[in-house]
C-alpha cells in the first residue's frame, strides 16, 4: 500500500515539473522571438539638442501659422503655433501624412504580426520657454502617439519580420524651460497696508498660483492643525478649545477640513457658540463621535493674517492676497487662478492602448 501512495506521488511530481518545464520554455521561446521580432532596434535615450522638430509652440506664436519654424518670422506671416492643442491637431495630421500600411510578404504563408502599417516616422514638438495655461485638460488618444510597424518582410516562411518602433515627443526646446498650468493670469493689484486686492470678474478663483507656487487660502490655524479638547457628543458638533474658533464676520462659505480616524472630512460650520465653545456642523459628521479629529479652518476673510494666504470674496469679486514678500509688489509677478484638478489625460481602449508618447522636460504645475 505504501509503495502504492509513494508510486502516485512520484507521478505527480513527474508531471508537475514537466509542465512547469513546459511554462519555462514556452516563456523562454516567445522572448526569445519577440526579441527576433524586434533585432535591430537599439533604445536610445532621447535628446533635443539633436532632436529635428516637425512642430514648434511658443508664447509668442498664432495658431494660423504653420508652427514648423522656432521664433516668428521678420515679416510675422509665419512661426511656432501658440499652444499645445494646435500643435495636437498637426502631428495628428502629420501622421496621416507619413504613416503607410505595409505591403503584402512575398512568401503566401507568412502571416506576420498584427501590427498594420509598414512605414513611419518619428514626430517631434519642441516647447519654448514661459507659461502655457490650459482651459482644460489635453487628452492624448491612441492616435496622438507614436505606432510600432512592421518593415522587412519575409520571403521565406520560417524568417522573422522587423519591428520597429516609431514615438510621437513633446519635449522642451534645449536649454528652456517651458510651464504648462491651468487658469487665467491675474493683474492691476492695489495695496491697502500688508493686502493686495483686484477684481476678477469672469471666474471664481479656487486655487491661486504665484510664480508657479501654490498659494494658501486663509486659514487658522496657519500652520498645522486644531485638536478638540473631547470627543463630540453628536454628529452635529464640534467642542474647541477656547480661541480655536470665533464666530466670525462673513464666515458663511467658511470650510472646516478634518482628519478623522479612517478619513478625512470636509464639513462647514453653521453656527458658533463661543461661550460654550462648540461649533455645530451644516451636515452630519459621523466620525467625530468616535475619535476628536484634527482639523483647520478656511475661507474666511478674518483669518487672512500672513504672507501668502489669500481669500476671494465672490459677493463682491475681490481677490485678496498678502505676498510671500512682504515688500513684493505681485503687479511684478506671474500669477494665476488655477481652474482644473488635472492638466493632461491619456485614454486608451482595450486592445488599442496608446503607445510611443514621451513628454521630455516639461514642467506641469497648479493643480
Amino acid at each position: 500500500m505504501n509503495n502504492l501512495l509513494q508510486s502516485k506521488k512520484k507521478k505527480n511530481v513527474i508531471v508537475q515539473l514537466f509542465f512547469f518545464i513546459s511554462m519555462l520554455l514556452f516563456i523562454s521561446i516567445s522572448s526569445y522571438g519577440q526579441g527576433k521580432l524586434l533585432r535591430g532596434e537599439k533604445w536610445q535615450k532621447f535628446d533635443t539638442k539633436n532632436a529635428a522638430a516637425d512642430f514648434y509652440v511658443a508664447t509668442n506664436g498664432n495658431d494660423s501659422w504653420s508652427g514648423k519654424l522656432a521664433e516668428p518670422n521678420t515679416n510675422k506671416t509665419d512661426g511656432p503655433f501658440a499652444s499645445l492643442e494646435r500643435a495636437q491637431k498637426a502631428v495628428r495630421k502629420l501622421k496621416t501624412e507619413v504613416y503607410k500600411p505595409k505591403k503584402d510578404p512575398v512568401e503566401t504563408r507568412w502571416i506576420g504580426s498584427p501590427h498594420k502599417l509598414g512605414k513611419g516616422k518619428d514626430i517631434v514638438v519642441l516647447i519654448r520657454d514661459g507659461y502655457y495655461s490650459l482651459e482644460k485638460p489635453l487628452v492624448f488618444y491612441p492616435e496622438d502617439g507614436g505606432e510600432r510597424v512592421e518593415t522587412n518582410l519575409p520571403t521565406g516562411a520560417f524568417e522573422y519580420h522587423k519591428l520597429r518602433d516609431h514615438y510621437v515627443t513633446y519635449a522642451a526646446y534645449p536649454g528652456e524651460k517651458p510651464i504648462i498650468s491651468t487658469g487665467k493670469q491675474i493683474s492691476n493689484w492695489k495695496q491697502n497696508g500688508t493686502i493686495w486686492t483686484t477684481k476678477v470678474i469672469d471666474h471664481k478663483v479656487e486655487m491661486l498660483l504665484v510664480d508657479g507656487k501654490l498659494q494658501t487660502l486663509a486659514r487658522t490655524p496657519n500652520t498645522g492643525y486644531f485638536t478638540p479638547p473631547s470627543v463630540s457628543k453628536t454628529t452635529g458638533e464640534l467642542p474647541f478649545k477656547k480661541g480655536d474658533v470665533k464666530n466670525w464676520e462673513n464666515m458663511e462659505d467658511n470650510r472646516v477640513i478634518m482628519l478623522l480616524r479612517w478619513h478625512s472630512g470636509n464639513n462647514s460650520f453653521a453656527k458658533v457658540d463661543e461661550k460654550n465653545e462648540i461649533a455645530y456642523f451644516k451636515k452630519s459628521e459621523k466620525g467625530v463621535v468616535i475619535v476628536p479629529p484634527r482639523y483647520y479652518v478656511e475661507n474666511v476673510k478674518a483669518l487672512l493674517d500672513v504672507s501668502g494666504e489669500w481669500f476671494f470674496d465672490k459677493k463682491n469679486n475681490e481677490l485678496s492676497y498678502i505676498p510671500e514678500d512682504k515688500n513684493g509688489d505681485p503687479n511684478n509677478s506671474k500669477i494665476f487662478s488655477s481652474q482644473l484638478d488635472q492638466l493632461i489625460s491619456i485614454q486608451g481602449v482595450k486592445g488599442k492602448p496608446v503607445r510611443n508618447l514621451r513628454l521630455y522636460g516639461l514642467t506641469f504645475e497648479g493643480t
